[in-house]
């Protein structure tokens, strides 16, 4: 169910520049008093060597803007979140790491479906145990940093560092929140170069 904060971040995503898009995962820790309700896994809480953690998946356009998240436990593999990519993108390109570069994903996968019936070229590089190298197209492969930029910039807010929020509806508000914000300030930044070379604004914290 969608709460308060998500339409403006859903109304906000742009929907040019979508030939190319970008998908990746960042963990954040829970504090301890966000596991009070009950049901962990069911509010995308999970336990891992840095103890409460939830994990945020992203998709982007080739731009840095975000047009798609999803929360789930942090020890889940990140992986297999890609077949659920969002079905009103309409895009060429495929970018992720060598983490996405499973069987669960390109050999009958939904994702792998989609990609094939498509015709999205998937830029993944190879992990280094497959025996038949896929090969990507590495200059695009190099824009992928903007995706951890917009890691980055998210992180600048404490509520989405640390996670306060006992349940995932409330956490994902705060997440799409904080993305309409950086989707405001990406779309009205000067066209000359790039703008994700710039330099960074500080945000203030959402508390």
């Amino acid at each position: 169910m969608a709460g308060i904060w998500d339409e403006p971040f859903t109304k906000g995503v742009p929907e040019d520049a979508l030939e190319t898009v970008m998908i990746d995962a960042t963990i954040t820790k829970a504090q301890r008093f966000a596991s009070g309700t009950r049901g962990g896994g069911a509010e995308d809480l999970g336990r891992s060597r840095g103890g409460l953690t939830t994990e945020i998946h992203a998709l982007i356009d080739e731009r840095g803007r975000p047009l798609w998240h999803l929360l789930t436990p942090g020890q889940a593999a990140g992986c297999p979140r890609a077949a659920a990519l969002p079905d009103g993108s309409t895009l060429q390109r495929l970018i992720a790491d060598r983490g996405y570069d499973t069987a669960a994903i390109w050999l009958g996968s939904a994702a792998a479906q989609r990609c094939a019936e498509h015709g999205i070229e998937a830029v993944t590089p190879s992990k280094p145990n497959r025996k038949l190298p896929i090969p990507h197209d590495r200059e695009r492969y190099r824009t992928r940093h903007r995706i951890e930029n917009l890691f980055c910039r998210v992180k600048d807010w404490i509520r989405i560092t640390l996670r306060k929020d006992e349940t995932s509806r409330s956490y994902a508000g705060f997440v799409s929140l904080a993305f309409a914000l950086i989707n405001i300030q990406l779309c009205h930044q000067t066209l000359e170069g790039d703008p994700l070379l710039q330099s960074r604004t500080d945000h203030p914290d959402l508390v």
